[in-house]
């Protein structure tokens, strides 16, 4: 998703022409960002970012571009977790995600929509799981006032009991879609600088980022001053109180996965669980080694070069798909020891494994294991049903 026209260089996609002139911008000049199914070009004009996503086309095997996203440069950083919501299922592209995301403490259960920039470099959105982003917000509308009394008086949520309802300062409130409502005091305001073009040159234009708090931490707000009223204009400072309808942001090819997508046992394992959700395996194009296995407890090596392994956990997930009584649960564990009878299964003893429930009336139905290569990708996968692990659940 593209933030052009809140940040005043919406000429950028005003015509075919000037997108293309952008495209190859970053196309030619991008730095690349590889993701577990696709690859991003970023490149970034002024605070202003903007990043192509690029598959290969199934047919032919060409790089396609298929989807362009927008965001801004910070130092606003939020620890979170995916909540029990999971995705939006709104996605511009393949590439794209916005996920529903709830804070690290479980005494705050408020959760909040935000648009993943470089989504395909997390190996899973699996419940639970802790992400680390660089927040914007890119208001829809916004206001400002002098204090929060005098914001109260113009926005509330409703009436209970008599008794006007309204939003607490320094929170983001979401209604189930990908916009939210917030209030907060304004931290700090700084002016930015990007270009975009005009004819055939380019033209300098100037946003604002402005800081507040929220429940999830800091997050600034990035706008062009067009956005608010000329009235509201003298209240524009440090201490106003501000209102806004926004979209959240967050750019998640940062820490771990500052130079895209992560191949070892723990993001190799997270992205089979993924797969094993959504009964999809493309995400795991590049996961497997060339001369990588399948093996079963109980029915030997399944499938012995890496296309081989993917296609035919593709196949089996085609099949449960047709399973109405299929209700599918993954965990990640750690495997604390081995009680079975199989004396070679005490090797994975201190490995990670994904548990798979294919019915969770009939409890654990596989353990999915691996070896990995020199490069982390999958060299061998073993697939068990011996009941003799003993693991525990990683938060």
């Amino acid at each position: 998703m593209e933030f052009t026209d809140i940040i005043g260089v919406q000429e950028l996609f005003e015509n075919d022409d000037n997108i293309d002139k952008l495209l190859h911008y970053v196309i030619t000049k991008g730095r690349v960002f590889p993701g577990y199914k696709g690859t991003y070009l970023y490149n970034n004009i002024g605070r202003a970012e903007y990043i192509a996503h690029i598959l290969k086309n199934s047919e032919d095997g060409q790089n396609e571009v298929v989807g362009i996203s927008s965001h801004v440069m910070g130092n606003c950083f939020w620890h979170v977790r995916i909540s029990a919501n999971g995705i939006l299922k709104e996605n511009t592209d393949e590439l794209s995600k916005c996920v529903f995301c709830t804070s690290m403490s479980d005494d705050d259960e408020s959760i909040v929509p935000v648009r993943l920039v470089h989504a395909d470099v997390l190996p899973c959105y699996s419940p639970g799981e802790p992400v680390t982003m660089q927040m914007a917000a890119f208001p829809l509308k916004i206001s400002y006032y002098p204090n929060e009394e005098a914001c109260d008086k113009v926005h509330n949520i409703g009436m209970f009991m008599g008794k006007q309802l309204r939003l607490a300062s320094d929170r983001l409130l979401n209604f189930g879609g990908e916009d939210c409502l917030i209030k907060g005091t304004v931290k700090s305001i700084e002016r930015h600088k990007t270009l975009t073009i005009a004819g055939n040159n380019a033209e300098e234009r100037e946003f604002y980022y402005v800081i507040i708090d929220t429940q999830f931490g800091e997050l600034p707000l990035c706008h062009k001053i067009e956005l608010v009223s000329e009235e509201e204009r003298q209240f524009f400072k440090e201490g106003a109180c501000v209102f806004a309808y926004c979209i959240i942001s967050g750019d998640v090819a940062i820490e771990n996965y500052q130079e895209g997508a992560v191949y070892d046992e723990i993001n190799d394992l997270k992205l089979i669980r993924e797969c094993l959700d959504t009964k999809d395996f493309s995400r795991a194009v590049n996961l497997f080694c060339d001369d990588a296995v399948y093996i079963s407890d109980g029915y030997g090596t399944r499938a012995n070069t890496g296309n081989a392994v993917r296609e035919y956990l593709q196949q089996v997930a085609d099949n449960i798909k047709m399973d109405e009584n299929a209700v599918i649960r993954t965990l990640l564990v750690y495997i604390e020891d081995y009680q079975g009878k199989n004396d070679v299964n005490k090797k994975y003893i201190g490995h990670y494994a994904v548990v798979y429930y294919q019915y969770i009336e009939k409890g654990i139905d596989s353990f999915f294991i691996i070896e990995t290569d020199e490069n982390g990708k999958v060299s061998e996968l073993y697939v068990s049903r011996d009941g003799g692990f003993k693991v525990e659940p990683v938060n």
